[in-house]
C-alpha cells in the first residue's frame, strides 16, 4: 500500500468526520488532476490509488461507512442550497452515473470553451447509490417523472426534463426558462450496455472522453449557462467490477444466493458471517437496505458485471459537483 502515512493515521485514529474529510480530500486530489496523454493508463492508475483507500476502509475501518452520510455533504442537499441562492437564473445538469473519473474533462473543458469554473468539489450519493433514491431526495417520484412537469418543494419554479438525446439535440431543446433541471441518462446507459464487455473500464473511459470533450457537449453547457449559473453533477458513480478481487468459495454462496449480480438489496436480512463484513445494513428513507461492501466480486451465473453500482466503494458513492457560468 502506498497511502500517505498521515492520511492513513487520520483514517484509523481520528473521529469519523475528520477521517471522511481526509478520505474525500485524497480522492479529490487523485481524480481532479489532468489526464496523461495515455488516458487508459491514467484511469487505471487512479483506479488503483482510490482502490487502496477502498480496501482500507472495507477492512480496517469498515465501521466508517455507518457515518458516511453524516460525514460527507450530500449532493441532494447542496443542490437544494444552490437553488435557494438569489441568482438571476439557475440550471442543474444531472449526468446519470457520472463518476469522479470524469472530473478532469469538466475542469479542462470549461477553461477550453471560455467558461468560468466557479467551484468544483466532491459530494455524496444517497444510500443505496441508485437513481430512484436520489430522485426521491430531490422531491421527485422517480427520474422518469421529470418528463411530466412535476413539482418539488425543494426546486420551486424548475422546468424539468429527462432525456437520452444526443448533446446537440438537447441544446436545441433547451427553452429560455430561467430555472432548468435537465437529467441526462448518459453515461448510465453506456455503463449498463458495457457491463459484460471484456475491457469495459477502458472502453467506457474512451467513449466518455470523446463525449465530454466534444463541441456538442460544451454547446449544451453554454446553452444552459446563458443567463444562468449551472451545476453539473450526478446521482451516483460506478464501480469497475472487473477490477474487483474475487472472493474464495467460502462466503460466495451467501452473496450469490442473496445478491446474485447486484450490489444492493432492499429489505432486512442476514449479513453473512464474515469479519470484516461483506455486507452492511442501512436504514434509509425508502426502508432498510443491504449493501455489498468493498471491491469484492463473487461467482455468479453470467459473470460478475464489469461495471456496476449500488454498493459501498468510493467511486460508487462520490460524485463531482461543478459550478460553471459564462
Amino acid at each position: 500500500m502506498t497511502l500517505d502515512r498521515d492520511v492513513l493515521a487520520t483514517i484509523l485514529t481520528q473521529t469519523p468526520s475528520v477521517a471522511w474529510s481526509a478520505i474525500v480530500e485524497r480522492v479529490h486530489s487523485i481524480c481532479r488532476a489532468p489526464f496523461d496523454k495515455d488516458l487508459i493508463r491514467s484511469v487505471r492508475e487512479r483506479e488503483r490509488e482510490v482502490g487502496e483507500l477502498d480496501d482500507l476502509i472495507s477492512t480496517s475501518a469498515w465501521d466508517l461507512w455507518d457515518t458516511f452520510q453524516d460525514g460527507v455533504p450530500r449532493t441532494s442537499a447542496l443542490l437544494q442550497t444552490f437553488w435557494q441562492k438569489p441568482a438571476h437564473g439557475k440550471a442543474i445538469l444531472i449526468l446519470d452515473g457520472l463518476s469522479l473519473r470524469e472530473l478532469p474533462h469538466l475542469i479542462s473543458g470549461a477553461e477550453a470553451h471560455g467558461l468560468k469554473l466557479i467551484s468544483e468539489t466532491v459530494t455524496a450519493s444517497e444510500f443505496p447509490p441508485e437513481t430512484d433514491p436520489f430522485a426521491a431526495a430531490l422531491g421527485f417520484a422517480s427520474r422518469s417523472s421529470l418528463r411530466n412537469a412535476p413539482t418539488s418543494k425543494f426546486f420551486p419554479g424548475a422546468k424539468t426534463t429527462v432525456t437520452d438525446m444526443d448533446w446537440l439535440s438537447c441544446a436545441q431543446a433547451v427553452m429560455p426558462d430561467p430555472n432548468i433541471i435537465l437529467w441526462h441518462q448518459m453515461p448510465d446507459d453506456r455503463i449498463h450496455s458495457l457491463e459484460n464487455d471484456g475491457d469495459a473500464l477502458g472502453r467506457l473511459a474512451t467513449e466518455l472522453a470523446s463525449a465530454f470533450q466534444g463541441v456538442d457537449f460544451w454547446g449544451l453547457v453554454k446553452k444552459l449557462t446563458t443567463g444562468r449559473s449551472l451545476i453539473i453533477t450526478s446521482d451516483h458513480g460506478y464501480a469497475a467490477g472487473g477490477e474487483f478481487y474475487e472472493l474464495p468459495d467460502g462466503p460466495t454462496g451467501f452473496l450469490r444466493d442473496n445478491f446474485k449480480a447486484r450490489r444492493s438489496l432492499a429489505g432486512d436480512g442476514e449479513l453473512g458471517e464474515a469479519s470484516p463484513p461483506l455486507v452492511m445494513r442501512f436504514d434509509t428513507p425508502r426502508g432498510p437496505y443491504r449493501l455489498a461492501l468493498g471491491r469484492r466480486k463473487w461467482k455468479v451465473s453470467g459473470g460478475f458485471p464489469k461495471l456496476t453500482h449500488g454498493g459501498l466503494t468510493l467511486f460508487e458513492v462520490l460524485s463531482p459537483f461543478v459550478e460553471i457560468t459564462q
